[in-house]
C-alpha cells in the first residue's frame, strides 16, 4: 500500500502508531469499513498506543492511504456513523491482529533459536 505525503503527515500528527503498523492493520483487514464515498473508503481502526479510535481514508481499491481522521470529524452523509458496536468490533479486530502477529513472531523466534549452533 502506498502512503501519500498528506497521509504520512496525518499519521505522524494524529496518531502515535508507526506507518507500517497502520498499513498492516489495513492490509490484514483488521479494520471496520464505514463505507465508500467519492472514490474513497473510510476505515475505523483502534490505536492501542493512543487508546483511541481513528479513521483511515484510503482509495476504494485500498492501494493508497490518503489521510487519518479523528472520530469526531464530520463524516460524509453516505458513510456509516461510528457507534458502540462498530467501536467494539474495531477494537476486537485490532486485538486479534496483534495476538496473531505476536504468535507469528514467537514461532519465528523459536525457529531461529533452534537453528543456532550449540
Amino acid at each position: 500500500m502506498y502512503v501519500t505525503k498528506h497521509g504520512f503527515e496525518r499519521i505522524m500528527s494524529r496518531t502515535s502508531m508507526v506507518v507500517h503498523d497502520i498499513l498492516e492493520l489495513i492490509e490484514s483487514d483488521s479494520v471496520i469499513s464505514l463505507g465508500k464515498c467519492h472514490h474513497y473508503e473510510y476505515l475505523l481502526f483502534y490505536s492501542p498506543i493512543d487508546e483511541d479510535f481513528k479513521i483511515a481514508i484510503v482509495t476504494q481499491d485500498r492501494q493508497s492511504l490518503i489521510s487519518i481522521w479523528e472520530t469526531f470529524y464530520h463524516l460524509p452523509a453516505e458513510i456509516q456513523k461510528i457507534d458502540q458496536k462498530r467501536r467494539k468490533r474495531a477494537y476486537h479486530k485490532q486485538r486479534d491482529y496483534f495476538f496473531s502477529r505476536l504468535e507469528r513472531n514467537k514461532k519465528s523466534l523459536i525457529k531461529v533459536t533452534h537453528d543456532l549452533p550449540n
